[in-house]
């Protein structure tokens, strides 16, 4: 049985393939550089939207705060109001 041995590349054809491939690994690079500038960008309004949402959400417990206050505040003056009625039934008025 004679085994044929796949044929060996000369140095020179490694060196084209070297070139293709290091060529082609630059075109590779430049296209990722490419990314790499619209990705801050979106990295950028993603912040800013994460910020406006903080806020907003700030602003809703403040205001959910108020309107809790404000009941609180409502429900003693109904509370002082009741008392008073009393006070002013109970002394015939």
């Amino acid at each position: 049985m004679n085994i044929e041995q796949p044929k060996r590349k000369t140095s020179d054809e490694y060196r084209l393939e070297m070139a293709l491939l290091k060529s082609e690994r630059d075109k590779l690079i430049n296209e990722m550089e490419k990314y790499k500038i619209e990705i801050p960008k979106l990295e950028d309004i993603n912040n800013e939207l994460v910020n406006k949402l903080e806020k907003m959400q700030e602003e809703i417990e403040f205001l959910k705060g108020i309107e809790k206050s404000t009941e609180k505040d409502y429900q003693e003056l109904r509370k002082r109001y009741d008392e008073q009625i009393e006070d002013a039934n109970k002394m015939g008025l």
